[in-house]
């Protein structure tokens, strides 16, 4: 998957940067929708632990949104909403 090599080479440039946050958004909604919950939710919780360090509140939500779908489609509809 072409969303995996870029998050590859993100990391080789800043491990902790703003572009592997972005990066972890896309292949973890992707997973999501294939329904590989597991894989999307590491990729969307690094995401916002690494915008919330960084104190970027844009990607920080799209991260929180994701978690919340992830948790939805588990079924943990008390998570979902926190």
């Amino acid at each position: 998957m072409r969303l995996e090599r870029a998050l590859l080479e993100a990391r080789k440039v800043a491990p902790t940067g703003d572009l592997v946050a972005e990066v972890c958004n896309r292949p973890a909604l992707a997973h999501l929708w294939a329904g590989r919950l597991d894989a999307a939710h590491k990729l969307a919780h690094e995401s916002y632990t690494i915008c919330q360090r960084q104190g970027d509140r844009c990607e920080q939500a799209v991260g929180g949104r994701l978690l919340g779908l992830v948790s939805l489609a588990r079924g943990e509809d008390v998570t979902a909403a926190d």
